[in-house]
């Protein structure tokens, strides 16, 4: 979830594995040891429900590092998962893993929850990684079974990011511990900062979303006003125009429902809008007044 911050896949939900190709290659990650989600540092089995363009991201980078199952509301090809180092499993089989992320939008996170709830693991971390972060900590609080920890996060890059950057590294994700040890968050930042090379950063969902209403929804917002003002580039363009007209650009690349997803259920963004726009109302103010003073000489 880069400044366009994908966070979600498109789908949540249970889907069928369409080939019974994936069959052996399932039964060796049933044996790996779903209960033990670190040892000695190292990731054991990941089950990601949600294999939209984030999904994959995810299935991609942790399957490294891990075995990897995926699961969907639509049913995932054996030989897609497979591009992505993963294993098409139903939603059962992925919640049994011992790190289970829900890669789905805002809008789908509670159905999605409603379905895995049940089959999680006793021990199992739980997490989310969508671009906002009080509501659907909640919706993960209420929902996911005392037996499991859980943990906010949100990766601050898409897939439009790691194709400019190659690789994770460097990027930044948040996390907002909602209900777990010390111990076990200590192990989860080692393997975010260490194995993967992110920059981690801590805090609660409120101050999570508070930063990300001017961090995104402002950002966002310039970028969809730049887009449907159709700014291009151009031969006098400046520095600063063709970052405008870049804004734009990655607003266009992500989905409409990430954008809205943003812009609606962050409950600071609508304040921060309002903010924006007073600034530019007291702008077009001192411009108006300015014209005037210049004519008047």
């Amino acid at each position: 979830m880069g400044p366009e911050s994908q966070g979600a896949g498109a789908h949540e939900g249970q889907p069928a594995a369409r080939s019974s190709g994936a069959e052996p290659s399932l039964r060796a990650h049933r044996d790996a040891g779903a209960g033990r989600v670190w040892a000695a540092g190292a990731l054991e089995r990941v089950g990601i429900v949600g294999f939209g363009a984030f999904g994959r991201l995810l299935a991609g980078v942790l399957s490294a590092h891990a075995p990897v199952l995926v699961c969907d509301a639509r049913s995932v090809e054996a030989e897609q998962a497979r591009r992505h180092g993963a294993v098409p499993a139903a939603l059962s089989d992925v919640c049994a893993s011992g790190v289970v992320i829900f890669a789905v939008t805002a809008e789908g996170l509670r159905g999605a929850l409603a379905l895995a709830s049940a089959h999680l693991a006793a021990g199992a971390l739980v997490a989310d990684v969508c671009s906002v972060k009080v509501g659907p900590v909640a919706w993960m609080t209420e929902s996911v079974p005392v037996r499991c920890d859980v943990l906010g996060t949100h990766p601050l890059f898409g897939p439009q990011t790691l194709a400019e950057t190659g690789g994770v590294g460097g990027l930044t994700v948040a996390l907002c511990p909602v209900r777990v040890g010390d111990q076990r968050l200590a192990a989860v930042e080692a393997f975010l900062g260490g194995a993967l090379g992110l920059r981690v950063v801590r805090g609660t969902p409120e101050e999570h979303d508070r930063v990300m209403a001017r961090v995104q929804a402002v950002t966002q917002l310039v970028g969809q006003a730049a887009l449907e003002l159709g700014y291009t580039d151009h031969e006098l363009a400046t520095l600063g125009y063709r970052r405008l007209v870049q804004l734009g650009s990655n607003v266009a690349a992500q989905s409409e429902a990430l954008f809205m997803t943003i812009q609606r259920h962050n409950s600071y963004a609508a304040q921060e809008r309002a903010r924006f726009r007073r600034a530019l109302g007291a702008i077009e103010g001192r411009i108006g007044g300015d014209a005037h003073a210049g004519g008047a000489g």
